[in-house]
């Protein structure tokens, strides 16, 4: 006797859940519009059925649960369980993650979205590996309350500020994951 086998195997997917739109703060744009090759809602369920050679009529049964919201993963789980006691597992991951990034200018006012699923980003490499700035010190740098506005090292340290708040919220990191290591 074998376990049961799913009929259908749902890939694990990945959407855009960062709705984000252009807004102004002055002069200057704060977020970026973002469409992209990424749905934007999680799909629906998949319809899953299993065969069994033990059991005529195998009914999986089908669980959901939310990591986090933006970004954040979505767990389908279905169990199959023939009448000899045989089962199997199925599992669909559908993340959520932001393809927009945001500007210094837009996490400069929201240190409360300094947060990711997975606790605070409380800690950022800004300098040489190893040496590490607090997430209250990053705070006053991207608010200006470091350095001279003037100083190419206070405006690099805010980009890169915000480049690991938006990889840290669920942002690709494709383009800038070479970037930030090189900084």
């Amino acid at each position: 006797m074998t376990a049961p086998l799913f009929d259908v195997i749902p890939p694990s997917e990945e959407v855009d859940c960062s709705g984000a739109q252009w807004t102004q703060v002055g002069s200057r744009s704060s977020a970026l519009s973002c469409p992209g090759p990424l749905q934007t809602s999680v799909p629906p369920v998949p319809e899953v059925t299993a065969t069994d050679n033990c059991d005529e009529d195998v009914d999986p049964a089908f669980s959901e649960t939310q990591r986090g919201e933006c970004p954040g993963v979505t767990v389908r789980e279905w169990d199959a369980t023939d009448d000899c006691g045989n089962g199997s597992e199925l599992i669909q991951l559908v993340v959520q993650r932001k393809a927009c990034v945001n500007t210094e200018r837009y996490w400069k006012g929201r240190p409360e979205e300094w947060l990711t699923p997975f606790g605070p980003v409380t800690e950022f490499e800004l300098g040489c590996a190893g040496d590490t700035t607090s997430a209250a010190d990053a705070l006053l740098i991207v608010n200006g309350g470091v350095g001279s506005q003037s100083d190419w090292t206070v405006k690099i340290a805010k980009e890169l500020i915000a480049a690991i708040l938006n990889v840290s919220q669920g942002a690709d990191d494709t383009c800038a994951a070479e970037a930030i290591q090189d900084a």
